[in-house]
């Protein structure tokens, strides 16, 4: 898997395991049982913090590999998430 994150005014970087679970979850709870031709729908997803506790984000789908995510302090990222191997964005 692969995933970048970009905070606003920021460059891509490395996103850390974090981002990479909460990105499984969405993909398991939210694009697992699409039919083709669906579209993804945004929701809600938990995973386990790296620094402790937890991180829920709303994760709003924009593109095939792109996503923004908002966290529940109200603070927006893109993610750039893949199963598979993406391009380096930068």
């Amino acid at each position: 898997m692969a995933c970048y994150v970009r905070f606003p005014g920021s460059v891509w970087e490395k996103a850390n395991s974090s981002y990479e679970t909460a990105f499984t979850h969405y993909t398991i709870f939210y694009r697992s049982n699409l039919e083709p031709g669906e579209v993804p729908q945004e929701g809600y997803v938990c995973a386990p913090a790296e620094n402790g506790g937890w991180m829920m984000f709303h994760v709003l789908p924009l593109h095939d590999q792109l996503y923004r995510i908002q966290d529940r302090d109200g603070n927006v990222r893109e993610l750039m998430c893949s199963m598979n191997k993406i391009e380096t964005p930068f």
